[in-house]
């Protein structure tokens, strides 16, 4: 009876290290925005969210939004057909998402935001919201 209860915590060991490593992989991405542009010339900032930059925030929104993330679907650019380069003001916003090993760029316009894809602005605004968490 006891070597079956040896086996019993050694797959329940087993079971858990998997879990550990499935949920590490669930870890592996990276988020860059860029801007550019706007009345300045230089953009609003720019930020890197990593899952280690986050791990001490209240990150709930961002998780979310990259669960629902497509990024294989997201054009390189999204822009007004009748003012493709923006206007003077406006201001150039390139997100660049890398998740297991893959690397995807989408950017655009201030005023052609409302052409981009609702799970690429989700991705945007939740790690937009946590740039400066942590420091």
């Amino acid at each position: 009876m006891k070597r079956s209860g040896e086996h019993v915590v050694a797959v329940v060991i087993a079971f858990f290290a998997f879990a550990a490593c499935a949920s590490n992989a669930h870890h592996d991405w990276r988020i860059e925005i860029t801007t550019e542009g706007g009345i300045s010339g230089r953009g609003l900032g720019n930020a890197v969210i990593t899952p280690e930059s986050v791990a001490h925030c209240d990150h709930a929104a961002l998780d979310r939004a990259l669960r629902e993330a497509k990024p294989k679907s997201w054009k390189r650019e999204y822009r007004e057909p009748a003012n493709p380069h923006g206007n003077a003001d406006q201001v150039l916003t390139t997100m660049t998402l890398t998740a297991g090993g893959e690397s995807h760029t989408t950017s655009w316009y201030t005023g052609a935001r409302e052409l981009v894809p609702r799970d690429a602005i989700a991705l945007f605004d939740a790690a937009w919201a946590l740039r400066s968490c942590g420091r």
